[in-house]
């Protein structure tokens, strides 16, 4: 019976779709569109602009979506964020850090890790009858929870003036 409870909801958290993820983010299907499928890290870079300057675009923008920062290295460019539920259960946090490329151009690189939020750890605790321990894992670009964890990135990320974002 465990088994069967377990492919019930392997099956329905499979079941989140697409329009779920560009939901979730507030992204649009032409943004969504050019997104290459298993991309794990989104770039973001920015000509005419010093890497203190990017820096803190992103932390302005990040905090505005409802982040928290956990860690922040302002000579070094660098901060990572608690938490935070992004929807559909879903929990997300960010590493992002900038460099100078050149005089003039500075880039962003944002790393995403996505866990289970507690709505669904109590789900699969409740059916399976065991403690479940749910950790942080590497977000990408897919359907499902790490997308929906990854597109909060790519929603930071196009929120930059005049940012390029990039996906790797």
């Amino acid at each position: 019976m465990k088994v069967i409870y377990f492919l019930l909801i392997t099956l329905c958290v499979g079941c989140i779709t697409a329009y779920q993820v560009k939901q979730s983010s507030g992204l649009t299907e032409a943004i969504t569109r050019d997104i290459p499928l298993n991309a794990s890290t989104v770039t973001v870079t920015q000509s005419q602009t010093t890497p203190k300057d990017l820096y803190e675009y992103l932390i302005q923008i990040t905090v505005s979506r409802g982040h928290r920062i956990e860690k922040e290295d302002k000579e070094r460019f660098y901060f990572t964020t608690q938490g935070k539920d992004v929807g559909t259960s879903t929990l997300q946090r960010m590493t992002v850090s900038v460099m100078k490329l050149s005089d003039d151009k500075s880039e962003a690189t944002i790393h995403t890790d996505w866990m289970a939020g507690t709505d669904m750890n109590a789900l699969y605790s409740g059916m399976m009858g065991v403690s479940v321990d749910m950790k942080w894992e590497r977000a990408y670009w897919m359907k499902g929870r790490p997308g929906i964890a990854f597109a909060e990135s790519v929603s930071v990320a196009w929120k930059v003036p005049r940012g390029k974002v990039n996906y790797r």
